[in-house]
């Protein structure tokens, strides 16, 4: 939650983003490294933190699940 960025304050960067990826004609597996950069640019690296932390706190779930399912 504490690298979170809101939804109304992002979704305008990545819609923004998108339609610059689209113009530009990036498409297939260069969209996503396109985009991540892209919103890393705009959001002085407050994305980037925020997928970071994201990555981090699926490995803990997936490590509970783990736990919770082994014999």
């Amino acid at each position: 939650a504490a690298n979170e960025i809101p939804a109304a304050e992002i979704a305008p960067v990545i819609d923004k983003a998108i339609a610059e990826a689209s113009r530009l004609r990036i498409s297939g597996k260069d969209v996503t490294p396109f985009l991540l950069a892209k919103l890393a640019e705009v959001t002085g690296g407050r994305s980037l933190k925020a997928n970071i932390a994201l990555v981090k706190n699926n490995a803990v779930v997936a490590a509970e699940i783990a736990k919770a399912l082994a014999p």
